[in-house]
């Protein structure tokens, strides 16, 4: 049964709502967008950004880490008609990588990465899923050491930044925690095989568009 007390709140709130005073958590958090200057667009990334480009760090219990560096990391063209888009999602490739600085093989075995911009962010931010076909992991696999990365979503989190050149391109940083991996064989202080949650990823890259082989801007908002 409605009291008599809750009518003057009910009144309070329709006539807020009347007036446009009260305002439901998320309206205004639209997420950013990828723009580009041209419809249709490709989405092009390369790097370096200092040092090696991919790098994994995986902590042991005794605080020992095993570090997984790649000097050159390849990724898909993402190509779209319907820019802006708030997800992009690219293959990905590892050449020239090396377990605690040991040589080591890379597989990706057909896992993809899929940013998605967060609503609300400031900086730029997206989420990184690592997706992949049934089954399949990243793999690298030195002769002592394997380290498995296992397909997981909503990992935080890529920074993006606008760069001012013309054309406009962006700068896509990594600074992910909490990834998700199996280490094996003898890795640093490892006897058995084990499955953790607090791998390190770091990265760098900037992310160029183009129109039938011309640049063209490219930016986040």
């Amino acid at each position: 049964m409605r009291t008599k007390a809750a009518v003057p709140i009910i009144v309070a709130v329709l006539a807020a709502l009347a007036l446009g005073v009260v305002q439901f958590a998320g309206a205004d958090d639209a997420a950013p967008e990828f723009h580009t200057g041209n419809n249709p667009a490709t989405l092009d990334a390369f790097g370096p950004m200092g040092g090696h480009e991919y790098y994994l760090r995986f902590t042991n219990a005794k605080g020992e880490n095993t570090d997984a560096k790649c000097s050159t990391r390849t990724a898909s063209l993402f190509t779209a008609t319907n820019f802006p888009v708030t997800s992009i999602k690219t293959s990905v490739g590892f050449n020239g990588c090396t377990l605690n600085g040991e040589t080591a093989a890379a597989a990706v075995n057909g896992c993809e990465y899929e940013f998605k911009l967060v609503a609300g962010s400031e900086p730029v931010t997206a989420t990184l899923d690592i997706v992949c076909p049934f089954g399949k992991k990243i793999e690298f696999e030195s002769s002592k050491c394997r380290i498995d990365v296992w397909p997981q979503k909503g990992l935080k989190h890529v920074i993006y930044s606008n760069n001012e050149a013309a054309p406009t391109d962006v700068t896509e940083t990594f600074s992910i925690t909490g990834l998700e991996y199996t280490v094996s064989g003898f890795c640093p202080g490892q006897t058995k095989s084990e499955t953790k949650t607090n791998g390190i990823y770091t990265d760098g890259l900037t992310v160029q568009a183009t129109n039938a082989g011309k640049f063209v801007a490219v930016y986040v908002e």
